[in-house]
């Protein structure tokens, strides 16, 4: 055979030639191959996906003896596919072996050559001397990771060569017409006698993009962020826990925990001058208490922090930590290590600004000090914070302002982290321009905060979710929805009625595989400093906040069944499976949300906070999905009610005091219920 192949990996993504794709523990990842070659002559794949270490010095596939091969999916046009579904953390590498098979390419000639007429006992010979060829020298020792794969039972083995020599004596039979030996080679090749290379030269074999897989919280979960000196320190968050976990959420967030300064502590409302009892922003981290690796003491000890870890836990709950390499001047590292703080002018330590915002009472750290050994030792101090909270029990962190620190530094630490600690995740507080947010995900952080917040109108919507769905996006970067921070109180939840939150929160946790809310959210507080600010009228970054969950709050059943209907649907989890669907009503928004494994829902959302909303649906996208024209049957997980519906087009109306949206299982497709959430249908008081 003179004509190679060549195995050039299309999917999953490519983006940077030395970035890493982002894979999930227990989610499928898709790959799409070409293989390019001669376009008659048959060819023959297999894939698989296995342990970086051992697939960078690969040079062919018989180096890779633990490798689990299956055969590619051929598409058509060249194209082939693979599913692998990663089961742990780690960084893998998927390789293909490819090879033309020489005689399928050779019965191909003789047939052609037998229906216009031609001898083809030339052909025949050759297909019989190759036959023999394997047969002889034990192509399954030549290749035995490939032979395994296609023929994974070692009994067959004797039984095939055996075959292989019958069927060479066979093809030689000149009494028999070259027809009825043609025929017997078709079905010699069904039951897979000939699929092994036939000399190791001619197998090609290719190593595709480093995949890195993290847990499953990395890419999929509900968030909750809470001040636990709001609800008394540690043992009133753990008091907490079980309604946190019956309303689904799976990761409790925690501000910072550490010793708050008191130079320059802010007072109520980010006032200049703090009140006796103030309690002071915790984003000013350091007091003589101690710095980043200390807890206040007004929250509780080590010991029940620890507590709080391991009740969390025991739920089904991991506790979140924030990372934020940021000093009030009282931190111990300003006495310390003055290198480690830009100086201005006049001498003073620079304090945080992101105007109009000021922040006084805390001082950035410079992580390029002018001398290396300055530079090295600020590092590992930076590095060892999160060991110790590692050390502590906690393994999910929400980093603080990434783009604001050098990316070298990045690399560094979240490289360090994959190697010692690939059960760690870290989620970018990261409000800055896409390419720098996307490459903090290349570099090494699981997930980011995203432009959702501030997403509103439909073609915005519409369009954030189709780029964060695209190939560049979902091999980098994961999205996390928030629908509130204590930064950040956005519209319509500004002034907004409960409906107003009803729709963010549908829109947050079914278009992006993770969202999250800031407390206070379920109660609808909604009141902004000023008519044009963001901040909160009496914000809880400055002040404590005392709120009554003696009773349900008034949105508490309606995030149930948002965060049960996404654990009914592993299509929310596929950060890829979003699609606009067509509504000819700018109020209305529909989107599909699919998964490869089989699952699809369709939602609608009323973007109208205040006026019924009336529209006709197109259902081509979803037609498409089932490959159905027929009747298609749809069950509401907010009401309770089932529709049935026939043609293109379907009519919904939403009225958001009664109901914002519509969440939509389509019938015939798969879905799980897990976590014994309740799932009845729910409403909300407007």
């Amino acid at each position: 055979m003179d004509a190679p192949i060549f195995v050039y990996q299309v999917s999953p993504r490519t983006v940077h030639q030395t970035g890493a794709v982002k894979a999930t523990a227990g989610l499928p990842l898709e790959f799409l191959f070409d293989l390019i070659g001669e376009p008659k002559l048959p060819r023959r794949a297999l894939f698989a996906v296995v342990p970086a270490d051992d697939a960078l010095g690969a040079r062919s596939p018989a180096e890779l003896e633990n490798a689990e091969w299956t055969q590619l999916d051929e598409l058509g046009n060249d194209r082939y596919r693979a599913t692998w579904t990663p089961r742990a953390p780690g960084e893998f590498v998927p390789v293909v072996v490819a090879w033309m098979d020489e005689v399928g390419r050779l019965a191909d000639l003789a047939g052609r050559k037998l229906v216009i007429g031609e001898s083809c006992e030339l052909e025949l010979a050759d297909i019989a001397a190759l036959l023999r060829t394997q047969a002889g020298d034990d192509a399954l020792a030549k290749f035995p990771a490939l032979g395994h794969a296609l023929l994974p039972s070692a009994d067959r083995a004797g039984a095939r060569r055996r075959e292989l020599a019958r069927l060479a004596d066979l093809l030689d039979d000149s009494q028999l017409q070259p027809a009825a030996r043609l025929i017997a080679l078709g079905s010699a090749q069904a039951e897979e006698l000939a699929r092994l290379p036939l000399r190791a030269e001619l197998a090609t074999f290719a190593r595709g993009q480093e995949i890195r897989c993290e847990d499953r919280l990395a890419a999929v979960g509900a968030w909750y962020e809470l001040f636990p000196r709001s609800f008394g320190g540690f043992k009133g968050v753990k008091a907490q826990l079980s309604r946190l976990a019956s309303l689904g959420f799976d990761v409790v967030y925690l501000p910072p925990i550490h010793p708050v300064g008191v130079t320059k502590r802010k007072g109520r409302n980010n006032s200049l001058v703090a009140g006796p009892g103030d309690v002071g922003s915790p984003w000013a981290i350091g007091s003589s208490e101690g710095g980043h690796t200390a807890i206040d003491p007004g929250l509780g000890s080590a010991e029940d922090f620890a507590d709080l870890v391991s009740a969390a836990r025991s739920l089904g709950i991991e506790i979140a930590l924030d990372i934020a390499f940021q000093c009030s001047p009282d931190h111990p590292w300003v006495a310390g290590h003055p290198e480690w703080f830009n100086r201005r002018a006049d001498g003073s330590i620079a304090y945080a600004e992101n105007p109009p915002k000021k922040y006084q009472d805390v001082y950035p750290v410079n992580f390029q000090p002018e001398r290396e050994e300055d530079r090295a030792a600020l590092w590992e101090a930076a590095y060892q914070v999160f060991e110790h909270w590692l050390a502590a029990g906690v393994r999910i962190f929400r980093v603080d302002n990434p783009h604001t620190k050098p990316l070298p530094f990045w690399e560094w630490a979240c490289g360090r982290l994959r190697r010692e600690h690939p059960e760690a995740v870290l989620l970018a507080e990261a409000f800055t321009m896409p390419k720098l947010m996307y490459r903090l995900g290349e570099i090494g952080f699981s997930q980011s905060y995203t432009y959702f917040t501030w997403r509103v109108a439909k073609w915005e919507l519409e369009a954030y979710g189709a780029e964060l769905a695209s190939p560049e996006a979902v091999a980098t970067m994961r999205p996390n929805f928030w629908t509130n921070t204590p930064d950040i109180l956005a519209d319509p939840l500004r002034n907004g009625p409960l409906s107003a939150f009803a729709l963010r929160a549908t829109l947050a946790a079914t278009m992006a595989p993770s969202w999250g809310v800031y407390s206070g959210f379920e109660f609808g507080e909604n009141q902004p400093i000023s008519p044009d600010s963001e901040e909160y009228m009496d914000s809880e970054k400055y002040q404590l906040r005392q709120r009554d969950f003696s009773a349900p709050a008034p949105l508490d059943s309606y995030i149930a069944t948002l965060n049960a209907f996404r654990r009914a649907h592993p299509a929310i989890a596929n950060q890829a499976g979003f699609e606009a669907v067509g509504c000819d009503n700018p109020e209305l928004i529909a989107y599909l949300r699919t998964e490869p494994g089989g699952d699809a829902v369709l939602v609608v959302v009323n973007l109208s906070p205040h006026q019924v909303r009336e529209g006709n649906i197109d259902l081509g996208p979803v037609r498409r999905a089932f490959a159905s024209g027929s009747t298609l049957r749809v069950h509401d997980r907010v009401s309770g009610a089932t529709f049935t519906w026939e043609g293109e087009r379907a009519y919904v109306r939403l009225d958001p005091v009664a109901q914002v949206a519509h969440l939509l299982e389509i019938e015939g497709w798969n879905r799980r219920d897990e976590g014994g959430i309740n799932e009845t249908a729910s409403t909300w008081p407007m």
